[in-house]
Order: C-alpha cells, then structure tokens, then sequence
C-alpha cells in the first residue's frame, strides 16, 4: 500500500511542478509580450514625433515660400509701375515677362501649388490593437 502511496504523492508532486512551470512560462510569455507592445508603441511615438518634425519644417518652408511668391508678386507690380510709362519697353515685351514671373510666383505659392496640403493634417499612426 505504501508503495502506492509514495507512487501517488510522487504524481501530484510532477504535476504540481508541471503547473508550476506552466504558470512561470506564461507569466514569462506575458511579460515579453507587453514588453514588445511597449517598444511597439514607443516606436510609434517616436515616428509620430519625427512625422511632426518634418511637418513643422513643411509648413516653415511654406511660409518662406508665400513671402517669396508674395515678393514676386510686389516686383513685378512695381517693374509694371515704373516701365509702363517708359516708351523704350513695348507693352507686348512687358506683359510677356509679367506673365511668365507671375506664373513663377504661382509656382512658388504653397496655397496656389498645393503644397500647403501635404501639412495641413496632422500625422497619424493606428495605434496597435491587441
């Protein structure tokens, strides 16, 4: 009978120590898993954060770009102004070279361009469902 007994406590003890070990690797499994969701996220923060960035640059460069389409426009209304009364310039010459500067401002122009667009939401990334 004791034989029997020992072989019984010997059973529960394996299996007792089986659920212990289960129970270890799953919390080990867990701890990785929000481990890597973290860095995950981290890292998508990070990327929002340099998405920013550049979006703050854009809109920079956009409003250096108006001023200068701006200041385009103002020099060509006053080359316009000072060269209209002049009679060695032809007004054919002078309308030529207004609508090719003007065109040039045009380009420049982030609103007229578009370009304004490509900053005017601000970035997102999904966040990472579990």
């Amino acid at each position: 009978m004791s034989l029997i007994v020992a072989g019984e406590a010997k059973f529960r003890r394996q299996l007792k120590e089986a659920e212990i070990r289960a129970e270890e690797e799953r919390i080990r499994r867990e701890q990785r898993e929000k481990e890597e969701r973290e860095e995950r996220e981290r890292q998508r923060l990070a990327r929002i954060r340099q998405l920013n960035e550049q979006r703050i640059a854009d809109l920079r460069m956009s409003g250096e770009l108006l001023r200068r389409s701006q200041d385009l426009r103002v020099l060509v209304a006053e080359v316009r102004k000072a060269l209209e009364q002049r009679n060695d310039v032809e007004p054919e010459r002078l309308a030529a070279w207004e609508n090719w500067a003007l065109e040039e401002a045009d380009k420049l122009d982030p609103i007229l361009s578009g370009r304004i667009m490509s900053h005017l939401d601000p970035p997102l990334l999904p966040v990472e469902s579990e």
